[in-house]
């Protein structure tokens, strides 16, 4: 009886972690600034508008779904929520967003919610914060062992060596690093100069049939 109220209580605490990961992925304010510009564009460009509908409708059932998945999901399945995102971010971004993906490979499984938090890290906090905007650069290595999963911005950087805070950018990216290394041999590594950019890899084992 004990180990069947143990295990609810972990099934509880692991949906809620789950819950505050997808909502953390959905900030108010992008979800303001997407419905505004979506209003905008409905009467100058209805059929932009239409297809921001669609993305924007796609983004939120991803991060919707993400509550009942657990384990590891498809790189592909990762990648085509981001895209969804990146869509967005382009919609209404007034300064330059370019995005460039190099993938070696794409047929391995990630933990849910991996790549997002990274990309929007180096949208948000990178290359919006430049003048100019700047670039975005997705890239995968294949090695024997596993996949180097890379993210890599020209944005404004940070100082590595700060300590941690409680927003929420630092609670993503920490989230990240936890549901990597609970893999066997997964790491994931930060490089960032200050003007210069920020570069994440994550070393993504292959996963164990």
């Amino acid at each position: 009886m004990d180990q069947t109220v143990q295990m609810t209580e972990q099934e509880r605490k692991i949906y809620e972690m789950k819950t505050r990961l997808m909502l953390s992925q959905m900030q108010p304010h992008f979800l303001y600034n997407c419905l505004n510009s979506i209003y905008y564009l409905c009467g100058s460009d209805p059929e932009k508008a239409q297809r921001a509908v669609a993305d924007f409708s796609d983004y939120l059932r991803a991060n919707m779904d993400s509550l009942g998945k657990e384990g590891l999901v498809p790189f592909r399945e990762e990648l085509t929520h981001v895209k969804k995102y990146i869509a967005l971010e382009k919609m209404r971004f007034e300064r330059g967003l370019q995005v460039k993906y190099d993938l070696e490979s794409d047929d391995f499984e990630i933990p849910v919610l991996t790549l997002q938090p990274l990309v929007e890290n180096a949208v948000k906090h990178g290359v919006e914060k430049r003048p100019n905007g700047g670039t975005v650069t997705i890239t995968t290595e294949e090695q024997d062992d596993g996949i180097l999963l890379t993210v890599q911005d020209d944005g404004v950087g940070f100082d590595v060596n700060a300590p941690y805070t409680s927003n929420k950018t630092h609670i993503g990216i920490r989230g990240v690093r936890q549901r990597i290394e609970r893999l066997e041999g997964g790491q994931m590594y930060i490089d960032s100069e200050i003007g210069i950019g920020t570069t994440v890899v994550l070393k993504v084992p292959f996963s164990k049939t």
